[in-house]
């Protein structure tokens, strides 16, 4: 189990910078559960480690031809 503070956690800007991927692309990963994240008011915050985790897990980096169709 990973356990997270919020100093750990991303903006949905400062992740998209990291994966070089749109903000928005993030936010359509989020939503639809493709990419694990907190959401905090109407706001998502995100675990790099985490994240870096499940894309090793499912083999991928998330980009617009894998992310929301």
């Amino acid at each position: 189990m990973v356990y997270t503070t919020m100093k750990n956690l991303l903006k949905t800007e400062e992740l998209a910078r990291e994966l070089q991927i749109t903000p928005e692309t993030v936010r359509k990963l989020a939503k639809a559960g493709k990419l694990p994240s907190y959401k905090i008011g109407s706001s998502y915050r995100f675990d790099l480690q985490e994240i870096q985790m499940t894309t090793k897990q499912q083999n991928l980096k998330p980009t617009p031809q894998n992310s929301i169709q």
